[in-house]
């Protein structure tokens, strides 16, 4: 399956925010340099966000901002070397939350995170053929 970008039948899907899932080009490169491996390693990502999740709503619910931003840092990272773009975008604002210590904001994205990860988590489901 040709996920470059000049693919036309696999076009990324489209986030709440306009942002798309996932950067197919990223994607390729990732599946390119992991060969056999692809499987494994976008299973190992998703298979770690339920546990993100959890860290990030239990440092916001104890106040945690710090502890809130750097999970959103690491998420961000990983979400970004995925090519999980929406994820890393949103990551990204909720680890400037955390450092800000803007609870509203933290919260209101927080809100996101849970429905923006199972978008991903079906996106990348798609491309291995799950």
């Amino acid at each position: 399956m040709n996920l470059g970008p000049a693919s036309t039948q696999h076009r990324p899907l489209a986030a709440e925010s306009g942002t798309p899932l996932l950067d197919v080009f990223r994607v390729e490169l990732v599946r390119e340099m992991m060969g056999d491996g692809f499987a494994d390693i976008v299973g190992a990502f998703i298979s770690g966000l339920p546990d993100a999740l959890t860290e990030l709503r239990h440092s916001l619910a104890q106040g945690e901002l710090e502890t809130l931003g750097k999970t959103a840092h690491g998420l961000k990272g990983s979400a970004g070397n995925m090519g999980a773009i929406a994820l890393a975008e949103l990551a990204k604002r909720l680890e400037m939350a955390g450092k800000d210590k803007n609870v509203a904001e933290a919260q209101a994205l927080m809100t996101q995170m849970e429905g923006e990860m199972q978008r991903t988590t079906d996106a990348f489901d798609t491309l291995i053929g799950n």
